[in-house]
């Protein structure tokens, strides 16, 4: 494992560590769909908060998150990770009132090929997850595995409000995020002989070709990893929303 960061005094106590020793902790569960099972490894994290003196706060939740990532990618580098919780800090830029605008997170961010924090659109929209700091602090991120599954733009936050009365008083001062997972079987060549119409997303490991009409008010989305092919009557037409996408699912 490498030497992340070098903290003068950093103690041996282990309730020190993340959130006053709330180290995080991992799910191992199987979801079934359609006779198709996925393993997931749900990792539930509450990071080290920005006390006083702030900049040794952020110093140690940087280690933290280094060797966090460090073990996952040794101990887990093939596993469908899904880590959530409390971030105590955002994404983008750090919340934390030091010099850097550096994120604590920098580490999983910087690692495009392996990680994608699902819910970063909320930051870039400056919206805010703890209700008192103009900031997104509570995230979902996922690893490779989970790309070509997660749907995109699911990502966000909710709004319980209209649901909890009193939900800052009753419940809690974080809001909750949350993201969704198409996890029907990875296709490989999707061939499409019928109509389409409605929402729907169709994914190929490999290639989807369509000779077919997508109805009026329909949003539909190709999502292939090596090619899409539109072929002589094919048709998009009327109030309709069509994407193509080159990234498809895997098995």
């Amino acid at each position: 494992m490498r030497q992340v960061l070098n903290i003068s005094d950093y103690p041996d106590d282990y309730d020190n560590f993340w959130a006053s020793g709330r180290y995080p902790y991992m799910w191992v569960l199987d979801a079934t769909i359609n006779g198709n099972t996925k393993r997931f490894h749900v990792v539930g994290i509450h990071a080290k908060a920005n006390t006083e003196p702030t900049d040794i706060s952020y110093l140690k939740r940087k280690y933290d998150i280094n060797v966090l990532k460090d073990n996952l990618d040794a101990q887990y580098p093939d596993a469908n990770i899904i880590m959530l919780g409390d971030y105590n800090d955002d994404v983008d830029v750090t919340v934390a009132n030091v010099p850097q605008t550096e994120s604590t997170y920098k580490v999983f961010e910087d690692d495009l090929v392996n990680y994608k924090t699902v819910t970063k659109n909320a930051s870039l929209r400056n919206f805010r997850s703890y209700l008192s700091l103009q900031n997104v602090i509570d995230h979902i991120t996922i690893s490779k595995e989970l790309f070509g599954s997660y749907i995109e733009g699911s990502g966000d936050l909710q709004f319980p409000f209209k649901f909890i009365q009193s939900y800052t008083s009753s419940t809690s001062d974080h809001i909750p995020v949350m993201a969704s997972f198409d996890l029907r079987p990875c296709i490989t060549n999707v061939v499409i002989n019928n109509v389409l119409s409605n929402n729907n997303t169709i994914l190929a490991s490999e290639t989807i070709s369509s000779n077919r009409l997508i109805n009026q008010n329909a949003r539909i989305l190709f999502d292939a990893k090596k090619s899409i092919l539109l072929n002589p009557g094919f048709m998009a037409s009327g109030d309709v929303v069509f994407k193509a996408k080159i990234g498809g699912c895997s098995n």
